[in-house]
């Protein structure tokens, strides 16, 4: 059976550093940097199979998109591959203050140009996938930060300037600059309203990206990481708390926390269950969306586990389920029960 990737992240906290994505996924591989950044370890979710490449320079991240995958490294270069992690191209930024540093800037793409997130220079870099050169950077204001589409108008979030900053994507120019809380990192976007994560103000912005204006705060009790959207509500993790904020797509009012342990990371969401991974109390909480309540918790600090230094990801497909440390250290068959070992 043909598995499907549903959802892959990793988050920077606790700095004003741009998310760093340490995976990338198509319909049948899955390729992950190790910790270092100097391998490429490509997985095939059909058969298993698993391949490493070393990269020589440290990477930052990396990008799937149309065929292509993406490898961002701190020379300001990106290295460009084909599926199979055969080179095809790569292309150069080039900062206008003569920094050096890439800092963990993600390619994010709409249609056949790609958006990078540039903290340091306070720019968007707009990539043309059809020549593999960068275009004109678009200044944004302070700490340019993560990036989601709606139609053809790019909502980037800016870190140091209380702000989003939205760009029409048809001729790459700022049309609206929406202010929202302190330190706005993470946005989601669903239908009509985009919900923005402000860090420092502990609260979640919500902005109507048809008139591209403020709508409301709602306070919450720590700092919100990625909003996760599933069925009727909006789903809010709290790093370093031990709760999930849900908040109603429809009011827009918190409904509900869900107690759950010491989290870190983000919400993953698999068959109406989402899981959550606490590092600290080497645990994986599974949640029913629909009852909103904590159904199960998943040992991952057992003696058959020992070799996972690192439980900084995890990673949920069709039929399978993994938490990595410095590479992919096991599988698990199920993404619902973790029931049995590859």
């Amino acid at each position: 059976m043909r598995l499907m990737m549903i959802l892959i992240l990793t988050c920077c906290i606790g700095s004003s550093v741009s998310q760093a994505k340490r995976y990338a996924e198509s319909d049948t591989h899955l390729y992950v940097l190790s910790a270092n950044g100097k391998d490429l370890l490509k997985l095939d979710l059909i058969s298993g199979c698993k391949t490493e490449i070393p990269l020589k320079q440290e990477a930052q991240n990396i990008a799937y998109y149309a065929g292509r995958l993406y490898v961002g490294f701190d020379t300001c270069e990106y290295k460009i591959y084909d599926a199979d992690l055969n080179k095809v191209g790569h292309a150069h930024l080039h900062h206008s203050d003569g920094e050096s540093k890439l800092f963990t800037s993600i390619m994010r793409f709409s249609g056949s140009t790609g958006y990078v997130t540039d903290e340091i220079a306070r720019v968007v870099y707009v990539f043309d996938k059809l020549s593999n050169k960068f275009k004109k950077p678009i200044k944004v204001g302070n700490n340019p930060q993560c990036i989601a589409f709606k139609s053809h108008f790019a909502f980037v979030t800016c870190w140091g300037s209380k702000e989003v900053v939205v760009i029409n994507t048809h001729d790459n120019r700022i049309c609206a600059r929406i202010p929202v809380g302190e330190d706005p990192m993470y946005i989601a976007i669903k239908d009509r309203y985009a919900y923005v994560s402000n860090e420092a103000s502990h609260s979640l912005s919500v902005i109507d990206t048809r008139s591209k204006k403020w709508v409301k705060d709602i306070p919450l009790t720590g700092r919100p990481g990625q909003a996760i959207i599933n069925g009727p509500y909006v789903f809010v993790p709290l790093h370093f708390e031990d709760q999930i904020a849900v908040i109603d797509l429809k009011t827009h009012q918190l409904v509900k926390m869900i107690k759950t342990g010491f989290t870190s990371g983000e919400l993953h969401v698999r068959f109406g269950m989402g899981f959550i991974l606490s590092e600290s109390l080497g645990v994986v909480f599974k949640i029913d969306l629909d009852f909103l309540e904590v159904v199960d918790r998943i040992n991952i600090d057992s003696d058959k586990f020992k070799d996972v230094n690192i439980k900084e990801g995890l990673a949920l497909t069709n039929d399978w389920a993994f938490i990595h440390g410095n590479r992919i250290s096991k599988l698990w068959e199920s993404a619902l029960d973790f029931s049995a070992l590859d």
